[in-house]
């Protein structure tokens, strides 16, 4: 029977999106250092976490850990107290019994097996005596750590945490008259049976596995015990605390469902990054910085993202992949008004509706607020504006803030980006300005300009700066402006058809029209959004 034991706080929010870490000791039943140094290790989390201490709360707050203190518990019966040369021969140690030559013949091996196949973990430690040093998996090149891949910079940063917190690794130290060289290193005559548990680990399931030998002596005497456990507590904690730094993710389509030949690349890094088949999960141990990661499958829309890691922080990101597929079509001012009061009754937490004013006609000018209402007149939100059918026959612009609607919508809580957008943004949409116009323009007819204007025949894309007298000024004109004036819009973006161009605010030399010239921070910003939006 292997033993395990779940640590964790269990009533922590997205306890599922955690990753798994698991800590193994005793798979060398003549090696029981481990077995004590994880035992203790175990205690002196829970007792920290009793007492609500910061550090070890956080911890257990961002990871689900998985203590298995000891594997050959039958070698461990055989071997002896104070013995320091190895006392189990090759055929009887189970630390490289995990090739395909010894499948069913050791029952701790297999449910160790099961368990890594089941809890997908993202780093794993293994505590060890017999040496003194830091081993990682034979296959991985060594001479690599310095190179551009995701699994260098994780084996980097967790054998840098570990020994940078362990004296006993920090200085040259002789074991068995051999001098322990200060690198990375694979001590291959340990391995030169079968497959070992730090390659199943790493081969078979991309975890992060490490060895930690803490003393020269397999099995040393008992009155050892407590300074190796001052030695390698704090790196014990370090190593926890490097497994938490990163990205735990998911990448999935509209459905739910993880697209077909999926491809993650994060920029600069060389190979993709590994994706479960079934759930589209996706965990990286990263140095804290800033990343760029690219999401694309066959028949998707391909999105970008731009992650910031800190760290001792693991950030969730979930990403929704859109079809290529899109179907849509037009909307008139009656279907436009049912389907926005559809979406308001759908989403009546972070949305609603209502009118600014009224067009000749008497048509509502219908705006689609999207955000959390509690925060809606908070200091820190911002608020962005969106205006489409500003002259009728553009009805395109229409048609494309009602898609984004739709789009905020249906992604809101699965997309992370969208999800932290919406709670940290005011998000108006007025699709239709010119519902007048728009009920005459012809589609399909790119060169007619039937329905450009108002029922009163002015266009109102020009009537903002009017000198004429207030009362000419058009109603929807007016309700606008009296928007804005209402509202503190950090952004406002008009969409129009008939170009393929951004425009700005700039000096006007009409005399019959006052404008301030742009400012040069202005300028600059001005140029900055139409950069950022054209590109």
């Amino acid at each position: 029977v292997l033993h395990f034991l779940k640590v964790s706080d269990f009533e922590a929010t997205a306890g599922g999106d955690r990753p798994n870490v698991v800590l193994i000791g005793g798979i060398h039943g003549d090696q029981p250092v481990g077995r004590e140094l994880l035992i203790r290790f175990t205690k002196h989390l829970i007792e920290g976490y009793k007492r609500r201490d910061p550090r070890v709360t956080h911890m257990l707050q961002s990871l689900t850990l998985h203590v298995i203190p000891s594997v050959d518990d039958m070698g461990f019966e055989r071997s002896v107290s104070g013995q320091c040369d190895r006392s189990l021969n090759v055929t009887n140690d189970l630390e490289d019994k995990f090739a395909e030559e010894f499948a069913n013949k050791f029952g701790a091996i297999e449910a160790l097996k099961k368990n890594f196949e089941l809890f997908k973990y993202v780093t794993g430690l293994s505590v060890e005596s017999h040496g003194l040093g830091v081993e990682l998996p034979l296959m991985l090149n060594l001479d690599d750590l310095n190179g551009q891949s995701l699994s260098s910079m994780g084996f980097k940063a967790l054998t840098t945490a570990y020994k940078a917190n362990n004296p006993s690794l920090l200085v040259d130290i002789k074991c068995n008259e051999t001098k322990v060289i200060k690198t990375y290193k694979k001590l291959s005559h340990i391995h030169s049976v079968g497959q070992s548990l730090l390659d199943y680990g790493f081969a078979d399931h991309k975890t992060l596995m490490m060895t930690a030998r803490v003393d020269c002596c397999s099995y040393p005497l008992s009155y050892e015990l407590p300074q190796l456990w001052k030695n390698n507590m704090e790196s014990m904690m370090s190593f926890l605390e490097t497994s938490i730094t990163g990205i735990t993710g998911y990448v999935l389509d509209s459905s739910n469902a993880v697209p077909k030949a999926v491809s993650v690349i994060m920029e600069g890094f060389e190979e993709p990054i590994e994706i479960e088949s079934k759930t589209g999960r996706f965990n990286l141990v990263l140095n804290a910085g800033v990343y760029t990661i690219h999401f694309s499958a066959p028949g998707f829309e391909n999105k970008t993202l731009s992650v910031t890691v800190k760290t001792n922080e693991n950030k969730k990101i979930n990403v929704i992949l859109d079809s290529t597929g899109l179907l849509m079509s037009y909307h008139n001012y009656e279907t436009m008004a049912t389907l926005l009061a559809n979406y308001s009754d759908k989403y009546p937490d972070i949305t609603s509706l209502f009118s600014i004013g009224e067009s000749v006609q008497k048509r509502k000018l219908l705006v689609f607020r999207i955000g959390l209402e509690s925060a809606r007149r908070g200091a820190e939100t911002a608020n962005v504006r969106f205006i489409g059918g500003l002259q009728g026959h553009e009805r395109s612009s229409t048609e494309l803030l009602i898609q984004l609607i739709e789009y905020l919508l249906s992604h809101y809580k699965k997309d992370t980006f969208i999800t932290q957008l919406i709670d940290m943004t005011h998000i108006y949409v007025l699709p239709m300005a010119n519902p007048d116009g728009a009920e005459l323009a012809q589609l399909g007819r790119c060169d007619s300009t039937k329905g450009l204007t108002n029922a009163k025949n002015v266009d109102l894309d020009q009537s903002f700066f009017d000198a004429s007298l207030e009362s000419k000024t058009p109603p929807e004109t007016k309700a606008i402006m009296k928007w804005t004036k209402a509202e503190n819009f950090l952004v406002s973006v008009t969409l129009r058809t008939g170009g393929n161009v951004v425009t700005y605010p700039f000096s006007s030399t009409d005399s019959s029209i006052t404008r301030r010239p742009l400012s040069e921070i202005d300028k600059q910003s001005f140029e900055h959004l139409a950069y950022i939006y054209s590109k």
